[in-house]
């Protein structure tokens, strides 16, 4: 065994912000180990969960059972409902918290439940935690001998594995475990009991209950009388407090309406607060981190976990607050129509920031429907089916029901199809060709594309406000004179196609440098407009490869671009999107058909737009797997890179129209 792979990991101290859902803050050890123990502890892992998954649940919901957290939730959702049901039987609900339980567990209990459990990744588990951990806190070290380490892929397994015997104890009626965070439901004699039997049982593993960050709740006992049991409790977990309907969550989640009322409340304050601090970057990162990290990423546990779509208020003033903030962040203003079409998914004409009311339902629906099985293990006797309400109002919006309902894109997408119909018949002929170009395969991929000066991808403020204002038919500027003569209306349209325009050859040559880069990488040399191979008219195809490209024949390509919302162009984009860019590889072919016997001819035809057309489609899928072959053998993206590069270009371009009239 190598010496740098029998080191223990070292762990580092980090602050914890009070604004991390943490009730205090403080600090937490994370462990930094080596990267091959790290590799070798993910594929054990991996291996280890597939085999214990099934053992650990539906008591511990924290390791290799998918849903688990979201099933916590809507198991004591339903068991609160069903146990409130009945007065006769009085239920009480005990959220228990363990002190600095991952850095305190024992080793010794870990490397025991290992070996009986799981044998086969013993000798690993040994390497990472057979000698004590160094702790770095600032100028100082400590050296552990206990717990696991918080940033091992092995940590929640082990934990859990220790504490499965202390959990699989309890007798109450409602018990679930998500690693440290335990639930306990039941009547008072039985969560006395369960109590009695914890809190030693979990000593002698080296955890202690915290009394004041646990809480007890009561589910159905006359609230006048409820000290009695409240004080035997706290005779067992002095100065535990009870919490109200409205503060009472599970793992995050409120699961009463007026906690998701206040939920949805701080989290449209957080992202109003997140909007100031958005607009110090520049705009393409922000819409990016806004989209994939800020807005509904940070709400999403709580749209699947919680009945947020029966609070339609407060998810409009979630909606309104990003509306708000993707204003500031654009630089455009959006109207109603434009606002309908930007919370579309990318795939159907939309910039991808989601709405909140939108994706309530769907996301709710489908986690309720993917945890059901589980949900059913947990809650036993008291399984109910928790989302018939919100399957009714699905089914009162004139939905079908998808076929797979544990998807939330299911749901989604028939959401999203019925929207789409619902908003074509308001839109005018140039809005209507802007929505159905922007949700054609690809159209949209330069809205994907990692914002990264370094390579490229990376847009100024206002190339993202003129490509964001484009897709969704904004106005882009005031009306004014092109110096052609013509008048430029408000959407910033006639540049694209005037032929006075100097943007006109730098699209033309970002789409050549496009292919003639990516066969090269695919180690097919090219050249940009060969000698010899003039048409009777003197023109030229714009590239040919050097060397045979399919069937001993080289290929020759030659690209254009054509405008979508031109004046010959805008009937047909309005009723069958690609039309124009369809046409324009037709000619090509047409006009090169001499030389295609003796070579590959591929037409490259693109709309002002982003729409690509058929055939330009495949040839780039089949330069993207060119490349794939030959540099990045196993990156399945490698051909979106093709498309985002392509996108990113044309929207570059486009700024070049706008701003030069």
């Amino acid at each position: 065994m190598p010496k740098f792979l029998n080191t223990p990991a070292t762990y580092f101290s980090l602050p914890i912000s009070l604004h991390s859902g943490k009730k205090e803050g403080g600090i937490r050890p994370i462990a930094v180990g080596c990267f091959y123990r790290r590799l070798a502890s993910k594929v054990a892992c991996r291996q280890a969960t597939k085999l214990l998954g099934s053992e650990l649940r539906p008591i511990q919901l924290g390791v290799g059972v998918s849903g688990g957290c979201e099933a916590a939730v809507h198991a004591t959702r339903q068991f609160i409902s069903a146990s409130q049901n009945q007065p006769n039987n009085p239920h009480l609900l005990i959220k228990l918290d363990l002190i600095n339980a991952f850095n305190s567990v024992r080793r010794d209990v870990i490397f025991e439940s290992i070996i009986r459990r799981s044998p086969f990744i013993a000798r690993l588990v040994a390497l990472a935690y057979g000698r004590p951990s160094l702790l770095i806190a600032g100028d100082h070290s400590i050296s552990s001998c206990n717990g696991v380490q918080q940033g091992d892929p092995l940590g929640p397994l082990l934990f859990a594995l220790a504490i499965d015997p202390v959990a699989r104890s309890v007798s109450s009626v409602f018990n679930a475990w998500y690693l440290d965070d335990a639930t306990i439901g039941g009547t008072l004699e039985s969560v006395l009991d369960d109590l009695r039997t914890l809190i030693p049982a979990l000593h002698a593993i080296g955890l202690d209950i915290n009394p004041r960050k646990s809480e007890i709740f009561n589910i159905s006992y006359d609230t006048h009388r409820f000290s009695v049991p409240h004080c035997s409790i706290e005779s067992l977990l002095p100065n535990i407090h009870g919490t109200s309907p409205g503060n009472l969550k599970i793992l995050g989640s409120p699961i009463f309406h007026s906690g998701v009322v206040s939920t949805l409340s701080e989290k449209t304050s957080n992202l109003a607060s997140m909007s100031c601090n958005l607009g110090i970057i520049d705009s393409h990162s922000a819409l990016f981190l806004l989209r994939n990290c800020f807005a509904i990423p940070k709400l999403l546990f709580t749209l699947r976990s919680a009945p947020c779509f029966a609070n339609p208020e407060s998810l409009s003033r979630f909606d309104h607050a990003l509306r708000t903030c993707l204003e500031s962040i654009c630089n455009a203003p959006f109207d109603d129509l434009g606002w309908e079409q930007a919370i579309l998914p990318i795939s159907h004409g939309g910039i991808g920031a989601r709405s909140a009311t939108d994706l309530s339902l769907p996301a709710f629906l489908s986690s309720t429907h993917a945890t059901s099985t589980l949900v059913q293990e947990i809650l036993q006797p008291f399984s109910e089916s928790e989302s018939v309400a919100a399957k009714s109002r699905w089914l009162g919006l004139s939905l079908e029901l998808p076929q797979n309902p544990h998807a939330q894109v299911e749901w989604d997408r028939i959401l999203c199809d019925q929207k789409l119909n619902n908003l074509k018949p308001k839109l005018n002929q140039h809005r209507l060709a802007c929505l159905l170009a922007a949700s054609q395969p690809y159209s949209g991929a330069w809205l994907t594309a990692i914002p990264m000066g370094s390579i490229g991808t990376l847009l100024d403020d206002d190339c993202l406000r003129i490509g964001i204002s484009l897709r969704l038919g904004l106005n882009v500027c005031r009306e004014h004179r092109c110096r052609c003569g013509s008048t430029v209306d408000p959407f910033g349209l006639h540049p694209l196609s005037c032929q006075r325009s100097s943007g006109r050859f730098p699209r033309h040559t970002a789409l050549n440098d496009i292919v003639k880069r990516t066969l090269e990488t695919a180690g097919l040399p090219s050249q940009l407009e060969p000698v010899g191979l003039a048409r009777e008219d003197g023109k030229r195809p714009d590239g040919l490869t050097t060397f045979p490209f399919e069937n001993g024949k080289s290929l020759i390509w030659d690209a254009t671009c054509t405008d979508t919302f031109s004046a010959g162009n805008i009937l047909t984009s309005a009723s069958e999107p690609g039309s124009a860019a369809n046409l324009a590889e037709t000619l090509k072919i047409k006009k090169y058909s001499a030389l295609s016997h003796r070579h590959i001819f591929a037409p490259i035809a693109v709309e002002t737009s982003g729409v690509l057309g058929p055939r330009t489609k495949k040839f780039l899928i089949k330069l993207g797997d060119l490349f794939a072959f030959y540099q990045m053998p196993f990156e399945v993206r490698a051909c979106k890179f093709d498309f985002c590069g392509c996108d990113l270009k044309f929207v570059l371009e486009n700024l070049i129209f706008a701003v030069d009239i």
